[in-house]
């Protein structure tokens, strides 16, 4: 994954919820609130009350979704966990290459729709779809972004992790050894150095 400020990630000991919570997160579980669903004004209150950022899909930002007008990077707070995808759908680049055929929640129409608002709202015309959500997040105000290590590679649905009541076939991709280095890394720092000033110089 590529990480902003992965402090964020790690924290030395459990966090301190109320007792009548019922609640215990690992010492290295990711402090954010789960932001995909149905969304109450309950399930607010009590995520602030435990002191936990939001959650944000910049996928979900151009289509259907309820959320979406939240999704998109000018509605973004700082404590907000901000993602390019997430484990549980589509990479980027076979989001952006499905024609929506046999597609339970997009229609072909639908496809053509998201991809002229992504087109005008992020900017672009041509460049490579995963650069210009990693692009779009990390330039945001959101504390903390992450995007998926398939996103980084730009692979496609070859690549996704799982789908939710899809009962085989996934959790199966792996990265392959020396994958990060058919991009330069220095070509890698040189695209993200002059595509957004918030971002934590990588060592090695």
């Amino acid at each position: 994954m590529l990480l902003r400020d992965a402090r964020q990630l790690f924290i030395g000991s459990p966090m301190r919820f109320p007792r009548s919570s019922g609640v215990l997160l690992h010492p290295t579980s990711l402090p954010g609130g789960h932001g995909i669903g149905i969304i109450t004004p309950k399930v607010e209150a009590l995520r602030h009350e435990f002191g936990l950022p939001g959650m944000a899909i910049l996928q979900f930002a151009f289509g259907n979704d309820p959320q979406a007008p939240t999704f998109k990077p000018h509605s973004y707070v700082r404590d907000l966990v901000a993602y390019t995808g997430t484990h549980d759908i589509d990479t980027v680049v076979g989001w952006w290459m499905s024609s929506g055929a046999g597609d339970g929640t997009r229609t072909t129409q639908d496809v053509v729709k998201e991809h002229a608002y992504a087109r005008a709202y992020l900017g672009f015309k041509d460049d490579p779809i995963h650069w210009v959500l990693i692009r779009a997040i990390l330039s945001s105000v959101a504390n903390t972004t992450i995007a998926p290590m398939q996103d980084i590679l730009g692979l496609g649905s070859e690549a996704c992790m799982n789908l939710p009541g899809v009962p085989s076939g996934f959790w199966k991709w792996r990265m392959e050894p020396g994958a990060p280095a058919k991009k330069s890394p220095q070509d890698l720092r040189n695209w993200l150095h002059f595509t957004t000033v918030r971002l934590y110089s990588a060592q090695g």
